[in-house]
């Protein structure tokens, strides 16, 4: 059994795979479905690892096997998909100092910079 979700990260209702499995070194999962049932490319499934601890990955892959009646979704770690889309591999300001450019980086991220610091 995987659980499903909405791009908001929202319960959508538990389907029953095929098979799930689980690659902790890569951060990833690949789960089989029935097509009729599976969530779209940018939505989530979980599951409970075998640790205990609920895993949720978002779907980056989904591919239907018309031979097979088949749909595999593949997923990367939702945490780690959700920072690899706030990282900033490069920004370029003119005439800006440090504080402005670690401002325009996190801007929008739920983050903010603090300068004002009085360590008493």
């Amino acid at each position: 059994m995987i659980y499903t979700f909405d791009i908001h990260k929202r319960q959508k209702k538990p389907i029953k795979a095929t098979e799930y499995r689980h690659n902790e070194g890569m951060r990833t999962a690949i789960a089989e479905v029935k097509p009729e049932d599976a969530p779209e490319n940018g939505e989530y499934f979980g599951f409970r690892c075998v640790n205990g601890k609920f895993r949720l990955f978002m779907i980056t892959l989904r591919d239907v096997k018309d031979e097979t009646g088949t749909c595999t979704l593949t997923g990367t770690d939702a945490a780690m998909a959700e920072l690899n889309s706030r990282v900033v591999k490069s920004l370029t300001l003119k005439d800006q100092g440090a504080a402005w450019a670690a401002y325009y980086a996190l801007e929008g991220t739920g983050w903010e910079l603090v300068t004002d610091i009085n360590p008493d």
